[in-house]
């Protein structure tokens, strides 16, 4: 539960169905924050379910009406809400929103962000300084440790400094003996593929972001993706990484985070822990506004940083984009790159493909292919520069 959205919603659910409508007025009953709608549906299939506490059961099976109902189950019943309760709590206190220490929810592998954040914490505190050293404990790649080291470190949980100007990326050797004729295609990238296979060949060694910039390439994770699948195909190797020249330490925030993952740990395996969190369970409904008072503090604290309650409309980043390229074509005479893009616009990559995307399918944009790079225009002005 990496939300207070979402752990509020499991304290309003009990032993009997509820629809998210259901779910979604209670909630309303208890603040009066902007709740998102249909909401509550994805948060007990996608997160709850998985994790046991809540029973999804379906009614009005071959019937024109079909009902997606939600009760809690015995693990919620036992474990769950109070740890729900205990986390509302605690992020009022301490004045702070648990979704910034533990993100969004997406999975890596056989495991969610939330859990690898928390490990992240865990292991700093243990001693651990260096990217080679959460890899090996953690089981994950060198760019998902970066990317949830710099999300902890936007917050202040984390001091993250590399010492590699390139960016940690990780170095790959050419395999002595091999040519890059014997390169497969990776991932349908057969000219990517073919390009890189050749640098590498002949500069023997290189990070993705090297190769990328030598090759006026926009996009580094698909150079990275490209070397990873040569390594499978034994053409190249990766002992030759910079990422131990990194140093990670606890940042000034480290503290209440520690504390918040400790007691969660230590309820699930400690019943005096537990117990202490189940009384704040019985104090909040004991008192309905108490209970009011911190799901209303806690949901309007998640509201102002969630990505998904404030993100912008599609039209409004499509404009932006658009008056971006304009900028760029009048003072460059040319279309721009999607990394000046990105670094222009301060978005990342994913946004800008699904807004450039989106206005290929509108023939807004015109996509062009100089060498090795791709450049995007306005359909009008490059047309109007022919």
């Amino acid at each position: 539960m990496n939300s207070e959205l979402k752990q509020a919603t499991l304290l309003v659910i009990d032993k009997t169905p509820m629809t998210g409508t259901a779910i979604e007025r209670r909630l309303a009953d208890l603040t009066d924050a902007r709740l998102p709608p249909r909401a509550f549906y994805a948060y007990g299939v996608q997160t709850l379910c998985p994790a046991g506490f809540v029973i999804h059961e379906i009614f009005g099976k071959g019937l024109r009406i079909r009902y997606n109902c939600f009760k809690l189950s015995n693990a919620g019943e036992k474990c769950g809400q109070p740890i729900a309760a205990f986390s509302i709590r605690y992020a009022v206190d301490h004045n702070l929103s648990l979704y910034h220490l533990l993100g969004p929810a997406t999975a890596v592998g056989e495991s969610r962000a939330p859990y690898n954040r928390a490990r992240i914490m865990e292991l700093l505190a243990e001693g651990c300084s260096r990217i080679v050293d959460f890899e090996a404990r953690m089981g994950l790649d060198h760019t998902d440790i970066n990317y949830h080291l710099n999300h902890l470190q936007r917050h202040g949980f984390v001091r993250f400094e590399s010492l590699n100007p390139e960016r940690m990326w990780k170095s790959y050797q050419w395999v002595e003996g091999r040519r890059p004729q014997e390169a497969k295609t990776v991932g349908m990238r057969r000219r990517l593929t073919e390009t890189v296979a050749h640098w590498l060949y002949r500069n023997r060694i290189g990070n993705p972001a090297q190769i990328a910039r030598n090759l006026n390439y926009g996009f580094k994770q698909d150079v990275s993706k490209v070397l990873v699948g040569l390594a499978q195909q034994k053409l190249a190797h990766t002992q030759f990484s910079s990422t131990d020249r990194s140093v990670v330490s606890l940042g000034e925030r480290a503290g209440i985070a520690l504390n918040y993952l400790n007691k969660v740990r230590s309820a699930l395996t400690d019943e005096r822990e537990l117990r202490r969190m189940k009384a704040v369970l019985e104090e909040f409904r004991r008192d309905e506004d108490l209970f009011s008072h911190y799901v209303d503090r806690a949901v309007r604290r998640y509201s102002a940083v969630s990505p998904r309650m404030n993100a912008r409309k599609g039209e409004e980043r499509e404009t932006e984009l658009i008056n971006f390229i304009k900028e760029y074509q009048d003072e460059h005479k040319k279309g721009p790159r999607p990394s000046e893009m990105a670094k222009g616009l301060g978005w990342n990559l994913a946004t800008l493909r699904d807004c450039i995307n989106s206005l290929l399918e509108k023939s807004r944009l015109i996509r062009e292919q100089h060498g090795m790079s791709v450049r995007y225009g306005l359909r009008e002005q490059c047309s109007a520069s022919r």
